[in-house]
Order: C-alpha cells, then structure tokens, then sequence
C-alpha cells in the first residue's frame, strides 16, 4: 500500500487527520478546476468545498482503481453536469481542465 491508500483507508475508518491530510494535497488542484467550471473566486471556493464533502461521504464508494486525484476530479466534473442552481455559471468542459488537474 502506498501512503496515499493508507491515507484514504485511515480517512474512511473516521481518522480526521488522515482526511485532513488528503484535503491539503489536493485542495490546489480541486480549487483550480472548480474555478475554471465556475468562472470566479467565490464559486470555485464554495464547489471546492462540496467536492471534498462529497468526497468523505463517499470514500467508501472509493476502490483505489484509479488516483484520488482522477476521483476528486470526476466528483468535481459530475458536479457541473448536474443542474444546479447554486452555481448558475459553470462553464462547459474545456481541455484545460484536465490538463490543470491532472498534469499540473
């Protein structure tokens, strides 16, 4: 197991430190998507943060297939697929976004 799976399986036995943890590695990149969906600073704060509620809440739902990072990225993505009238702006997908989130 590498430390980012010990991270998640310590998170998801309720070990707020290790969550904690996983939300400081990857709130730069959740942030930065989230503004590029949104358009504006305020937006992209408010999705970060439901991107990593949603992410506690379902780590559980989370198999270790793939990176967190690609994870965080589609609870991220499937946010702006959803109607949502909390954030009436979000921009359609550009290329940019992946290449933000997951190469940078």
């Amino acid at each position: 197991m590498n430390e980012e799976q010990v991270l998640v399986e310590c998170a998801h036995n309720g070990e707020m430190g290790a969550f904690r943890e996983l939300v400081e590695r990857y709130k730069k990149k959740v942030y930065y998507l989230s503004f590029d969906l949104t358009g504006n600073h305020h937006d992209a704060e408010d999705l970060s943060q439901e991107v990593f509620i949603k992410a506690y809440r379902s780590l559980k739902n989370f198999r270790g297939d793939a990176k967190l990072n690609s994870w965080l990225y589609r609870i991220n993505r499937n946010h702006d697929l959803q109607p949502d009238l909390q954030f009436p702006n979000l921009q359609r997908c550009k290329l940019i976004w992946i290449t933000h989130f997951l190469f940078f």
